[in-house]
């Protein structure tokens, strides 16, 4: 085939232009055309260069240069509207397409991944599959791991196993955040009266925190405002609230408040459920633990308890175990501390203290004040009442039977009488004058009024004897009327008239009007045949009721869990 013009060699088929060939080719350039040209026909116009078999309009197999690449560097190759390759010069600018190894001069207008339109993007591995979905972008702003959509007011959510519309049980934890030194693992703000961290379950626990060191905290609850609360809880569905502003912690229930255990097993351990303290850094706890502990320092109260409703105690103490103590009180340091204070300021029958012996046991006791220590002064008191003490009862004194004092107790009782009395006695020899001059202690005097009895008795022998002078304003009274050297006995009884006599007279009242809700009732109701419930003291016995003690604990695949976090931090 031959041109000996100027015009191109056109090749053409079914009125189409495949390609020319200009007069500059050689010959032998023009054989290799031809060739191809019979290849083109042979496989249905497909060229195919470094193949025999090409499988496309044009099918390179090795690398294509062009010149007009040359010199620009790594470009982008891109198809313009009218079907012309060009390559890019400015990198992404002028490109709708993103490189996996990298991209820079991003022009965030033009360059991002995403959707022109109201859809989401959705990221998935593995497969194409419904369940190959990861992660989901939402159309609003969302963001939804796992599942195909969020929940309503969900900006980002994460589903584990186990929940409804999981598309894939990935775990048994959604989140978790991890960081060191004094970082934030997880970290919840709310500018407004929302909720920083929100923790919901139905059969679970909401909010868990573990601690793995001795010196850390499981959680940590800390409000910088003065006038804030750092925790506000609250069970029954009751709405939480908190009665003063400044409260570390305020706990709201139907039932219980605040329920705290202590695992102390052993009576060599010291602890407390609940440690309470005023102004004081000193910890103070007993061997064996204890399931409150209050400590005061300053002018405060370690403890307060208060009733304003139904007659209830304001402190209530139960010792059920067989050497429990209710309420225990001890002082142990200052010049004059107490242990136990009660007191009262209004009410017709109120009481500061009440001791309460329903009790079957041969020994029980309402009220026990014991003086354990020696040495015993004379000063010192198991029981000491700083006004009159009454009883409708005995008033003896109990001590071990000194001929028997393992297995009997000895009692003697106070003489009871209608008038407030002193009581002295003593013995006498008379003198050569058949007399005899008694002289009675230096307060006498101060303490009674003039108010006497006196009582004699002659030993050995019978005697006319009589008072041959009443008491002096010195305190000497005279006996006389018996024989020189005959042994008197004398007693004399004094009608106390000391200053709380002097300003409380109606001490001295014998028979006295019931008043106010005393009137009625009895101190002893049942000697009268009368119910318990007409005492004037009577409140009705508290009801016990236990309840079984909850626990919560990680199963084996929770804690299994657990180790793996804290073997990977």
């Amino acid at each position: 085939m031959k041109n000996y013009s100027t015009k191109p060699i056109i090749f053409q088929t079914q009125n189409l232009n495949h390609f020319k060939i200009f007069q500059m080719i050689s010959r032998k350039y023009l054989l290799l055309l031809l060739i191809l040209f019979s290849g083109l026909l042979a496989e249905a116009q497909n060229v195919g260069i470094g193949t025999t078999a090409p499988i496309q309009k044009l099918d390179v197999i090795g690398k294509i240069r062009s010149s007009t690449l040359t010199g620009v560097g790594n470009r982008l190759v891109m198809a313009d509207p009218t079907g012309t390759l060009n390559a890019s010069t400015t990198g992404l600018l002028d490109s709708v397409a993103w490189l996996t190894l990298g991209n820079s001069s991003i022009d965030s207008t033009k360059n991002f991944l995403g959707t022109l339109n109201f859809r989401p993007v959705i990221f998935k591995t593995n497969g194409n599959g419904a369940t190959n979905e990861r992660m989901r972008i939402m159309a609003e702003g969302q963001i939804v791991v796992n599942k195909t959509a969020p929940l309503a007011g969900d900006v980002f959510s994460v589903y584990g196993a186990g929940l409804a519309g999981a598309l894939n049980p990935l775990g048994d934890f959604s989140i978790n955040g991890y960081s060191a030194n004094t970082g934030c693992g997880i970290y919840g703000e709310n500018v407004g009266t929302g909720t920083g961290v929100y923790g919901n379950t139905s059969n679970g626990t909401g909010l868990l925190g573990i601690a793995s060191g001795s010196t850390a905290f499981a959680s940590r609850m800390y409000n910088s405002n003065a006038n804030g609360t750092a925790l506000l809880a609250s069970g029954n569905n009751l709405g939480a609230t908190y009665l003063v502003n400044g409260s570390a912690a305020s706990f709201r229930g139907s039932t219980f408040g605040t329920i705290n255990f202590s695992n102390i097993s052993s009576a060599a351990i010291s602890g407390s459920a609940v440690w309470g303290a005023n102004r004081k850094t000193t910890i103070l706890s007993f061997l064996g633990g204890a399931g409150v502990t209050g400590i005061d320092s300053a002018n405060g109260s370690g403890v307060i308890g208060a009733s304003y409703f139904g007659g209830n105690e304001g402190v209530f103490g139960l010792g059920s175990s067989t050497n429990g103590t209710g309420v225990f009180g001890t002082a142990n340091a200052g010049a004059s501390p107490y242990g136990v204070w009660g007191q009262v300021s209004t009410g017709a029958t109120s009481i500061a203290v009440v001791g309460l012996n329903s009790s079957t046991g041969a020994n029980a006791v309402g009220v026990l004040g014991q003086e354990v220590t020696a040495p015993n002064i004379a000063t010192r008191f198991g029981v000491y009442a700083n006004g009159d003490i009454g009883a409708s009862g005995t008033k003896p004194f109990m001590i071990d039977h000194p001929l028997d004092p393992a297995n009997k107790f000895l009692k003697h009782f106070s003489m009871e009488s209608n008038e407030v009395l002193n009581y002295y006695r003593g013995n006498v020899i008379l003198d050569a004058n058949g007399e005899a001059t008694v002289q009675l202690p230096d307060y006498f005097q101060s303490i009674n009024n003039t108010n006497y009895g006196y009582n004699l008795t002659p030993i050995g022998q019978p005697a006319s004897l009589y008072i041959k002078s009443e008491v002096t304003s010195t305190g000497e009274f005279v006996i006389a009327g018996g024989q020189p050297g005959l042994k008197v006995s004398w007693t004399l009884t004094a009608e106390r008239n000391d200053p709380y006599l002097q300003q409380n007279p109606d001490k001295r009242l014998v028979e006295i009007n019931k008043t106010g809700n005393a009137v009625g009732k009895y101190l002893q109701p049942t000697l009268y045949g009368q119910p318990q419930e007409m005492g004037i003291y009577y409140k009705k016995h508290k009801e016990l009721k236990s309840t079984t003690e909850k626990s919560v604990t990680l199963d084996n695949e929770e804690l299994k869990n657990m180790k793996k976090l804290n073997s990977e931090k």
